[in-house]
């Protein structure tokens, strides 16, 4: 996709719960406070979200302090692409969309 980056929140299943298309040059983080307010306000039940390294940092203050969300970050492999993505509990922790 030309000139826009992808954010996607799935939940424990791999299933698409949320995604945002944003411009290139919007950092991840800046993206990311947009896609968990979102998230929040479509899916209160999700309480713990499971993100890549590009959203760590004050983000994730942010997203306990705000909106009450715990973000978790885990690193990814050096092998695979870093992506611009939530990974559900799973990257959501919480009930699956599909249950």
């Amino acid at each position: 996709m030309n000139g826009g980056k992808r954010h996607i929140v799935v939940d424990t299943k791999n299933m698409p719960v949320m995604i945002m298309v944003t411009p290139v040059d919007m950092t991840d983080r800046d993206a990311a406070r947009g896609l968990l307010w979102c998230l929040r306000l479509t899916q209160p039940q999700i309480t713990q979200v499971w993100a890549d390294g590009p959203y760590a940092g004050q983000l994730v203050d942010w997203a306990q302090d705000f909106l009450k969300i715990t973000l978790r970050i885990f690193p990814r492999p050096r092998e695979r692409r870093a992506s611009s993505s939530f990974h559900g509990a799973g990257a959501l922790s919480g009930p699956s969309a599909g249950s």
